[in-house]
C-alpha cells in the first residue's frame, strides 16, 4: 500500500474495509519501518474465507461461547460428542494459524469434552451481528457445507439433550434457507 502512495489514514481505512480490523496509525508505521511485530504474541487471525472459518462461525452461532476473562478473549466449545469437539479443535487451530489443533480435554465435573482457544482478533470478528458473517459463510459450497455441518452438529447435540424432535431441526434448516436464500453452488472456490 505504501508503494501506491497511500497515507497512514488511507491505509487505516483500507484495512478496516478489507478486514474489519482497525489498526492505529502507529501500528501501521511500525510495520512499514520493520520494527518488531506490534501484535506481539497475539494469536494471528486473518478473515480469509475457508471451510475451517465457516465451521468455527457455525460453532460460534450455535453451541460455542465467546467469553471475556480479564485480558483473554476466549472461544469455547463444551459438548458430549468427542468427534464434534475434535473437528472444532482442528478448524480453530487452522483458522488461528497453529501447527496443531487445540487440546480437546475431558471435564469430569461437566461430563463434556471442552476445547478453548484465545484470540482477540477472532473474538472481535465473531462478536458481531451474525448477518455480517454471511460473506464468509456463503463464499462457496465448501464453506456453506462446513457451516451447516457445525451448526447442525451443535443442534443435534441440543436435540439429544433436550429431546427435541427432528421436526424442530428441520425448521432450523428452513430458517437458514430463508435467511440466506438458496444455497449457492458456484460462487467461489476455497483452496
Amino acid at each position: 500500500m505504501r508503494q501506491l502512495g497511500l497515507s497512514y489514514a488511507q491505509m487505516q481505512r483500507k484495512l478496516l474495509e478489507d478486514t474489519g480490523i482497525h489498526l492505529s496509525k502507529a501500528s501501521i508505521s511500525y510495520w512499514l519501518r520493520g520494527i518488531p511485530d506490534p501484535s506481539g504474541s497475539l494469536n494471528r487471525f486473518r478473515p480469509d474465507p475457508s471451510p475451517e472459518l465457516s465451521y468455527v462461525i457455525g460453532v460460534a452461532l450455535s453451541d460455542g461461547n465467546i467469553n471475556v476473562h480479564d485480558y483473554h478473549r476466549e472461544i469455547l466449545l463444551s459438548v458430549t460428542d468427542r468427534d464434534f469437539a475434535s473437528e472444532f479443535s482442528r478448524c480453530l487451530g487452522r483458522v488461528l494459524g497453529r501447527g496443531e489443533p487445540y487440546k480437546v480435554r475431558w471435564s469430569e465435573k461437566r461430563g463434556r469434552w471442552i476445547v478453548q482457544g484465545s484470540s482477540i482478533l477472532l473474538h472481535k470478528f465473531l462478536n458481531c451481528n451474525w448477518f455480517n458473517l454471511r460473506k464468509w459463510i456463503e463464499h462457496c459450497g465448501k464453506c456453506e457445507s462446513a457451516f451447516l455441518r457445525a451448526f447442525y452438529a451443535a443442534k443435534g447435540q441440543y436435540a439429544a439433550r433436550a429431546s427435541v424432535s427432528m421436526i424442530r431441526i428441520e425448521k432450523c434448516c428452513c430458517i437458514f434457507k430463508i435467511c440466506f436464500g438458496t444455497l449457492a453452488s458456484n460462487r467461489h472456490s476455497c483452496t
